[in-house]
């Protein structure tokens, strides 16, 4: 089930990502490969080590985690202000 379901998330944000009425905020695109590293890591971590039965206490306990989302936030942040 988490595989469909990543899987379709992924889909789901590329296509958003790359759709013209999305492209007006610019190089939006270019956070794909962060969210697909945030999305194959949180997987890594549920389905390898075990944990994830906490989403919200992984954001702090895992700091790659934490760099994707800060990573996100500083590239979007430099695209509006392109």
């Amino acid at each position: 089930m988490t595989t469909i379901v990543s899987a379709t998330l992924i889909m789901c944000y590329s296509l958003f990502a790359i759709d013209v009425r999305t492209q007006n905020q610019q190089s939006i695109f270019l956070t794909i490969p962060i969210v697909l590293y945030g999305i194959f890591y949180y997987l890594y971590i549920v389905q390898i080590k075990g944990k994830g039965e906490a989403p919200d206490v992984l954001l702090y306990k895992e700091k790659p985690i934490l760099i994707v989302v800060l990573l996100y936030i500083c590239v979007i942040i430099f695209i509006r202000n392109i």
